[in-house]
């Protein structure tokens, strides 16, 4: 049952993300819902569970929504997941400030990953100031998104 609702939480995720529903009216920049969430599976169960979820995640997004960035988006959607895991250890994780560096990590290895693969292809179609400007309100966003995430796990798991 929990993995039931885990999947319907990350195919709600995915088309938050995609619909751009959360974006900054000038900035153009939104917190990656799915990768907050990916975070939280790594920090509760471990990099090979949020590991495994990145990686379907990002290639979701990519394979459904038809992108050409579906290598970089599921290598992203991998580092988000594992990587977090691992640094979880020199980080107060339990707590929302440690959740919310893990979370913008995360968001930033998807979105850095995403990121360069346009650029090496040619596609990147903002400078690099303002998509790095970019790059970081996103991670902060997700950062900032990721403890109330985890909380909404905690309360899901926890009832059922």
């Amino acid at each position: 049952m929990i993995f039931v609702l885990r999947v319907l939480l990350i195919a709600v995720s995915l088309l938050i993300d995609t619909s751009r529903f959360l974006e900054l009216p000038f900035v153009g920049a939104r917190p990656m819902v799915f990768i907050a969430i990916v975070v939280c599976f790594s920090l509760r169960a471990g990099a090979l569970t949020g590991g495994a979820w990145g990686f379907s995640s990002g290639l979701a997004l990519g394979v459904f929504f038809a992108d050409a960035r579906v290598g970089a988006m599921t290598l992203g959607g991998l580092l988000a997941g594992c990587v977090p895991a691992y640094i979880k250890g020199g980080l107060f994780w339990r707590n929302w400030a440690g959740q919310a560096a893990l979370g913008a990590v995360g968001c930033l290895l998807f979105e850095g990953m995403v990121m360069g693969f346009s650029s090496l292809r040619g596609e990147f179609s903002v400078g690099p100031v303002v998509g790095l400007a970019r790059l970081t309100v996103d991670s902060v966003l997700t950062g900032a998104l990721t403890p109330l995430v985890f909380i909404l796990l905690n309360r899901m798991e926890t009832r059922n």
